[in-house]
């Protein structure tokens, strides 16, 4: 009894338009190779072509195995795919695929005559033609995401994690953005499945107070008081933006694209860095909020950041807003956080898209869509922001517009039990393309209508301790290109202003 001879598969091109082509015009390079049969078994190549590379893509979008049992031909009876082979079975073989008979495919599988007329070509058309529609529908919704291409195996990866940071809700919200935001036991989030917090304790508000202020001064006649999108969880749930696989997909190529790290980064801010014994344990600013011009290949963002360490062992949470096209699928402003604990190397991500931050409030969530921007020489939107370290848990608590969000567990950091820099400003990123607009476009002019700002900022530099503005000699500015983006540092101003700054500028080609 002969057996089954094996070819090798290519890999089937992940654009679709490379799919069309190589099922109606490519020749067949690998797959089955009739050279390496013997001369009375080979098949003529037109006819292979058709069902070899048809059964290829068919391997490739997931079906371990498929039977293409169109070619009516004395030499061959069929082939099939088998664990990323074409199997192909001589019409004298009466060896079958696994779980496949041909006689119970092809009725006298060892007739030629019964063969050669089996099917005309009207059916095989139309079987083909069912089957080039799977293929192109399971292409397309398996294969292609968001312009990244992704492998079967790395599909699979998607599907797993999708299950783990996507915990049950008790209630789920469709929001008016067009993403969905799910109730969940505040005892049973994702945050609580990282290696690190198995054993950890809830913390359900922090031990401190710390009155922020909510923005609602008026610093011009257009002053607009910020609204941060906002649902109702019921009591003991916590809303958390669900996470679908092209969030994942996305964020995955942000990581192989190494986005978070210098590359293609440019910064505009003020700082504070250890300096003579001194650490710190919080920062605070209120923010303008704008809505900066980004393609899909940029991202702008207004933040605050606590930090330790230096080279690949920064230790860092940064919290504000953003504008990040390649990570929500669309050109909005969000609030949003970001932590690691290696300088993005293996650890840490953008608000839920991993696990690590405790979400405690049941109406304001990272990743929430901020309704109402500021305009330029219009009206101004601004947002309080804090990150406050709990001197009793050690925890890291994220503030919003006087509202505790949640926190970042001490145990996910190896070395922010105090933080050596903290600072306030602005960051752009872009792969292969020019710098985005940062803040309102604008370079700072001292007109708090114009340029993007933060007021009445302050830091923390002993436990317990009231926030102070930094002193002018301390503060450092941090500006790497000054021709696209600039930053100043006014020290106290006037009421409604305090310790205040501006930065941004219009980008371009840095």
């Amino acid at each position: 009894m002969a057996s089954p001879r094996r070819g090798t598969i290519s890999s089937l091109p992940f654009q679709l338009v490379d799919a069309v082509a190589l099922l109606a015009d490519e020749t067949v390079h690998s797959g089955v190779e009739s050279a390496r049969l013997p001369r009375s078994e080979r098949v003529p190549r037109e006819e292979l072509v058709r069902h070899s590379k048809l059964a290829e893509g068919f391997a490739h979008v997931g079906c371990s195995e498929f039977v293409a049992f169109g070619v009516a031909r004395s030499h061959v009876s069929a082939f099939s795919v088998q664990q990323g082979h074409v199997v192909v079975l001589p019409a004298d073989d009466d060896s079958s695929p696994r779980g496949w008979n041909p006689r119970s495919v092809v009725p006298g599988g060892r007739d030629q005559d019964h063969q050669a007329t089996l099917f005309d070509n009207r059916i095989i058309k139309m079987i083909n033609m069912m089957f080039l529609l799977i293929l192109f529908s399971t292409i397309v919704t398996s294969l292609r995401v968001d312009d990244s291409n992704i492998t079967l195996k790395e599909d699979f990866e998607l599907e797993k994690h999708l299950k783990l940071m996507n915990k049950p809700p008790i209630k789920s919200i469709h929001t008016e953005y067009g993403y969905i935001v799910d109730c969940v036991d505040i005892k049973k989030q994702p945050a609580f499945d990282h290696p690190l917090l198995k054993n950890h304790k809830l913390q359900t508000r922090p031990s401190f107070y710390s009155k922020i202020e909510n923005g609602s001064v008026n610093i011009s006649p257009t002053k607009t008081r910020f609204e941060l999108h906002k649902v109702t969880c019921p009591k003991g749930s916590v809303p958390i933006r669900r996470t679908t696989k092209e969030d994942l997909s996305r964020a995955k190529s942000l990581l192989n694209n190494n986005i978070l790290d210098t590359s293609g980064t440019h910064k505009a801010e003020v700082y504070l860095k250890y300096l003579g014994g001194q650490n710190y344990y919080g920062i605070m600013g209120t923010t303008s909020i704008y809505n900066p011009r980004c393609s899909i290949a940029q991202s702008s963002a207004s933040n605050v950041y606590v930090r330790n360490g230096e080279g690949g062992a920064v230790n860092d949470i940064s919290v504000g807003w953003h504008v990040f096209p390649h990570l929500y699928g669309n050109d909005r402003t969000y609030v949003y956080a970001v932590w690691t604990s290696d300088s993005y190397r293996s650890t840490g991500c953008y608000n839920f898209q991993c696990r690590g931050f405790v979400q405690t409030n049941s109406r304001y969530h990272l990743g929430a869509a901020v309704p109402k921007t500021s305009v330029y020489r219009g009206e101004i939107v601004d947002m309080p922001i804090s990150i406050v370290q709990d001197q009793r848990t050690k925890n890291w608590w994220i503030n919003i517009n006087g509202q505790a969000i949640g926190y970042y567990p001490q145990a996910l950091f190896n070395n922010l039990k105090t933080a050596n820099q903290v600072g306030w400003g602005g960051v752009t990123m872009a792969i292969g393309a020019p710098s985005p607009q940062m803040g309102s476009g604008s370079f700072p002019d001292r007109n708090f209508e114009h340029a993007c700002y933060f007021r009445n900022i302050g830091y923390k530099n002993q436990t317990n301790s009231a926030y102070y503005g930094p002193d002018e000699y301390a503060a450092q500015i941090y500006h790497d290109v000054p021709q696209c983006f600039g930053v100043n540092y006014y020290g106290k101003e006037k009421n409604p202003y305090g310790y205040s700054l501006q930065f941004g500028g219009p980008g371009g080609q840095c």
